[in-house]
């Protein structure tokens, strides 16, 4: 280590972390990594057909990206591509389809390439997986269930497309046929649930799935046959499931909403996120089912409660009618803004009912809104100060906690 110390005392001056960097790689032998992953893309060539061999290097391949040097040299020898090819291989042989569908998988969710190299392999990805999943879905549940995790992988990947490409997913061309895959995991759940009990696994990869599709393309849902899309998350609202209730809204209201690019959209289902300074959503649901009563109310009482002047008054002097504030939120999300100023500032007084048209200071912060704003930019869109809270809001108003 002496040696180590001398060495980057001796670089010469302005020090440049790059060159320090380097100096410590070669001391400690971790610039060998690249010679590793050379070695490995070089037997990945000249074993092209035997799943075995490959089978071991997928193997390999996993276990390198665990580690963020592996992971990065695996990015600049490209050696990634050479898993997606092996889907092409074995097609009936499940064990092996299993092996490279949880490649794939870590390759996505451990994240070593750029935003659009990742894009770009989720949606070459996608179709191969679809037709595995025709292969194995009634008769292979983990290889089922490693491609249903696999989708919602790169669906939830795909997010960032809006943002690199300036155009919504939907209009990208070719358009990915995100039809097939939504009809796919309808199926799976028709399957599933007529000749044996759901896994919770399954059903909770597919609801996430369908979410993100209608968010993305609502017409790859509208165009299931029968309107299975439409009826599947209609039926989602009956679960005990609080997380499946949430998701058949978060459906409902996409299939409804633009498919285009926004600032802030009330549907993504990536807002659903921790807000810092509040406390985690499953810790506000532990707390709300505690506090609930046990004992089961009468009409009268509830009736009681719910006439409270004392909670249920608005500063106006109005009765509070939290349904039809919820309606008001559809409303709005599905119609927009009733005029210029609630372009700029959400009207949060018109849906809770505090006022009927918008006053002069939402004009005044509009015009302010619109002046320091650049044309063209997305802020200029009508939901970019929405808070995503409402829609838990809404959800909680209209299906009751169990």
């Amino acid at each position: 280590m002496l040696e180590l110390l001398n060495e980057c005392n001796d670089a010469p001056s302005p020090i440049s972390w790059e060159t320090m960097g380097k100096i410590v790689c070669r001391h400690l032998n971790i610039g060998a990594v690249s010679k590793v992953v050379r070695a490995l893309a070089e037997c990945a060539r000249e074993h092209r057909e035997d799943t075995n061999v490959i089978g071991g290097i997928l193997s390999v391949i996993r276990e390198m990206l665990n580690d963020a040097l592996l992971g990065q040299e695996i990015r600049e020898k490209k050696l990634y591509l050479y898993i997606g090819r092996s889907l092409d291989l074995s097609p009936e042989n499940s064990h092996f389809q299993r092996l490279v569908v949880d490649a794939l998988c870590d390759l996505v969710e451990k994240a070593p390439l750029s935003m659009i190299d990742t894009n770009n392999q989720a949606l070459k990805i996608m179709p191969k997986v679809v037709q595995v999943i025709s292969r194995f879905s009634t008769g292979d549940s983990e290889t089922l269930h490693s491609c249903l995790r696999l989708l919602r992988s790169c669906l939830f990947k795909l997010n960032s497309y809006e943002n690199i490409s300036d155009h919504p997913l939907s209009q990208r061309c070719p358009r990915p046929n995100l039809a097939e895959v939504a009809g796919v995991v309808v199926e799976v759940l028709d399957s599933w649930s007529s000749s044996s009990r759901l896994r919770w696994d399954t059903l909770e990869n597919a609801t996430c799935i369908l979410t993100w599709i209608a968010y993305y393309d609502s017409n790859a849902i509208l165009e299931l046959p029968s309107n299975k899309g439409t009826l599947l998350f209609v039926c989602l609202l009956s679960s005990p499931s609080w997380t499946m209730r949430c998701r058949a809204w978060m459906g409902l209201l996409n299939l409804h909403y633009p498919d285009h690019l926004i600032a802030t959209r009330l549907c993504n289902p990536q807002l659903m996120v921790q807000i810092k300074g509040y406390p985690h959503i499953w810790e506000r649901v532990k707390t709300a089912r505690k506090n609930h009563a046990e004992t089961v109310l009468s009409r009268d009482e509830i009736t009681a409660r719910y006439n409270q002047t004392a909670v249920k008054r608005l500063p106006t002097g109005k009765k509070f009618n939290a349904y039809e504030a919820g309606l008001r939120c559809v409303q709005f999300e599905l119609e927009g803004p009733k005029d210029e100023a609630e372009c700029y500032v959400y009207p949060y007084m018109r849906i809770f009912g505090l006022r009927t048209e918008p006053t002069p200071d939402l004009i005044l912060i509009g015009n302010r809104q619109r002046v320091n704003t650049p044309t063209g930019s997305p802020a200029l869109s009508c939901h970019t100060h929405f808070d995503t809270g409402l829609l838990f809001a809404f959800i909680s108003i209209l299906v009751p906690l169990k």
